[in-house]
């Protein structure tokens, strides 16, 4: 048997192959730029070029463009706007020709035949010879220009070309690729959410360590959160540190930090379908993702439950300065005490022993006997007050009349009568 041409290429077809299936299912989202160089002069001229670009095309193929070697420059009408720009190869139809010389400009086929001088690399040869290589016919094209007969990656969006000739290109658009050095876009949407990582775990770590030694669900729940900030921070830290990573890996993070912080942000406790991972289209999956923890991350975790000391006065009162107005509208008051009676004794006796109100009415509320704001006693704790151990809670009842009377006083007033223990 004769060994003919179609011999080797059949062979070359069978590793092509073999290579192509074990990649594509190995890793299905494993294609898209490693690098990526515009010329940004020629944008200013009305044309788009690529300076460098290498990187894998959907079905497979390996390519690298350098402008010195392989200059690919498309014009670009003025007028044009939100178009997509392609780098395109022709695909390998089954019986049609793979490869046509150079200047045959017109041809569909995926290589293009170029002479080259090699030389012999085995030792003590030096000899050169003059043989015929091939070179992927690679392109540039428009977004409605890209057919069946081309596969192809979106290296870029024209925004808008100008009629003076200026291109302005999407700086949000994302290209597909295999490693996020390809885009600032998505590097910045790391370093953003690190910032908001290290900002929220600052905040949490300050407020817990400004907290009293007492302990309630509201600290609890602080400490939870500061542990999931923590550790996706130090997760998304060692990515970011990383020399090459996908997309989707960053993806993949986001996405269970979004899911972990609906638990703390969400209304249901429960995250909303997060939009799926798209490789064509990384602008608006990210996009959508990253507002959606954006909002997450900014959102105030405010501090549910402030101690206000009671400062001990003559004659059995004592007064709880209010710093904060706001408190009087926002915030439910709670009288929290301790004493060597029995808790239902506590309950029971106290209110009709207490009188509460504004500083400067609780004279008046004492020596007249009129009744001031309400001790509604509660039979526990409330949730997001730390819990005191022994200790009895009473609601103060935001009654119209006396609340008003409140708010213009410096602050809440108690005048306990009688030996209470």
């Amino acid at each position: 048997m004769l060994l003919r041409p179609q011999h080797l290429q059949q062979y070359d077809r069978f590793l092509d192959q073999q290579f192509r299936t074990r990649t594509q299912m190995l890793n299905p989202l494993g294609w898209g730029l490693r690098q990526l160089q515009i010329d940004g002069q020629l944008l200013q001229q009305g044309a788009f070029a690529l300076t460098m670009a290498d990187g894998i095309f959907p079905d497979g193929t390996v390519f690298s463009v350098n402008s010195g070697a392989q200059r690919l420059l498309m014009e670009v009408q003025p007028g044009t706007q939100n178009r997509l720009v392609y780098l395109a190869l022709p695909v390998v139809l089954l019986g049609a020709d793979e490869t046509a010389p150079m200047e045959d400009e017109n041809s569909l086929t995926r290589w293009v035949s170029a002479t080259q001088d090699i030389q012999d690399c085995n030792l003590g040869s030096s000899k050169t010879v003059n043989i015929s290589t091939a070179q992927p016919r690679l392109k540039l094209m428009q977004e409605g220009e890209l057919t069946a007969d081309y596969t192809g990656i979106a290296v870029a969006r024209i925004k808008e070309s100008f009629a003076d000739g200026r291109i302005e290109l999407d700086e949000q658009y994302i290209p597909p690729c295999l490693t996020l050095a390809v885009s600032q876009r998505l590097t910045y949407f790391l370093k953003e959410t690190l910032n908001l990582l290290s900002h929220r775990a600052e905040a949490i770590a300050s407020r817990l360590a400004a907290g009293s030694g007492h302990r309630g669900s509201t600290d609890i729940a602080d400490f939870m959160l500061l542990q999931m900030v923590n550790r996706y921070q130090s997760g998304l830290r060692h990515l970011d540190q990383l020399q090459h990573l996908h997309p989707e890996s960053l993806y993949q993070q986001l996405v269970m930090l979004h899911g972990e912080l609906s638990t703390f942000t969400a209304e249901s406790k429960r995250p909303q379908p997060e939009p799926p991972y798209d490789h064509r289209n990384l602008s608006d999956c990210f996009n959508r993702l990253m507002g959606e923890v954006r909002q997450s991350l900014s959102l105030v975790f405010e501090q549910t439950a402030i101690a206000l000391p009671l400062q001990e006065r003559r004659f059995g009162v004592r007064v709880a300065p209010i710093q904060d107005r706001a408190l009087l509208d926002q915030a439910q008051f709670y009288l929290v005490v301790k004493s060597e009676w029995s808790p239902e004794r506590v309950r029971t006796s106290l209110p009709g022993s207490v009188k509460a109100g504004g500083v400067e009415q609780l004279r008046e509320l004492v020596n007249l006997q009129l009744p001031g704001i309400s001790l509604v006693p509660q039979p526990v704790a409330p949730r997001q007050v730390p819990y005191a151990a022994g200790g009895c809670y009473f609601l103060l009842e935001k009654t119209p009349e006396h609340w008003a009377q409140l708010k213009k006083s410096g602050g809440i007033a108690f005048h306990f009568s009688g030996d209470i223990p």
